[in-house]
């Protein structure tokens, strides 16, 4: 193994992100290290953070922040790995030095290569769901975890005109072992503003990645950059 991260079990991460046996067993040998150049559609949202939303950061990424949720689904059409779904919840803006930056303990998609790369690569603790799409702009997912049942669904109505998009972004992860990573991220794409109607349910999602009409955005012909992981601390 040659990634950030070695044991891929102990990620820390909310109850619906933990990675079963089965998940574990089916794992390929290897992952494609970072940066992965990424092309994609996705559905994103921001809201006030909700009653659970620090509980559902890692201890070790505490402190200083602003009280914003961010999720989102998002459709990968040409990555490392090939095409997959994933969604993702990220539950405050830290404020390390007083930079913003998310942090993502809640991070499904539905293709195992991926759930390698993000665990090896960026501490990231996605597992396996099955998602659902309507159409580009209605989708739920939905799995199981040790901890119980999850799902989330995403309407988006788009309004107003298409302008390009181009949003850098800092991201940090925890490790098993204590660590603290940084992780670069730019997007850019066609995007519009969108009303985003999110039902979540599960053992934790719902006091933080919050059921509601929301804020938000539709990306379109979007491409990412999503760098290596440094270690911070």
């Amino acid at each position: 193994m040659s990634g950030v991260v070695t044991d891929l079990a102990g990620i820390p991460g909310v109850p619906e992100a933990a990675m079963t046996a089965e998940v574990a067993a089916g794992l390929p040998p290897t992952s494609p290290p970072g940066p992965w150049a990424l092309r994609l559609n996705s559905i994103l949202w921001l809201h006030h953070a909700g009653a659970g939303a620090v509980d559902a950061v890692p201890p070790g990424l505490r402190g200083r922040h602003l009280p914003f949720t961010a999720g989102g689904f998002v459709r990968y059409l040409d990555t490392p790995v090939g095409p997959y779904s994933e969604v993702f919840g990220s539950p405050v803006t830290l404020l390390p030095r007083g930079v913003p930056m998310g942090t993502v303990p809640f991070m499904v998609v539905d293709s195992l290569a991926s759930v390698r790369g993000g665990r090896e690569n960026w501490s990231l603790p996605k597992t396996m769901g099955t998602f659902t799409w309507e159409s580009d702009h209605e989708v739920r997912a939905h799995g199981d975890s040790p901890a119980g049942a999850w799902s989330v669904t995403a309407r988006a109505r788009p309004v107003g005109p298409p302008f390009p998009l181009f949003a850098p972004a800092w991201n940090r992860q925890s490790t098993p072992d204590g660590r603290v990573l940084r992780i670069g991220a730019r997007l850019r794409g066609m995007a519009r503003m969108a009303t985003v109607d999110v039902t979540s349910e599960g053992p934790s999602l719902p006091s933080w990645l919050l059921s509601g009409q929301h804020l938000g955005l539709v990306v379109r012909s979007g491409r990412m950059r999503f760098g290596a992981a440094r270690v911070v601390r």
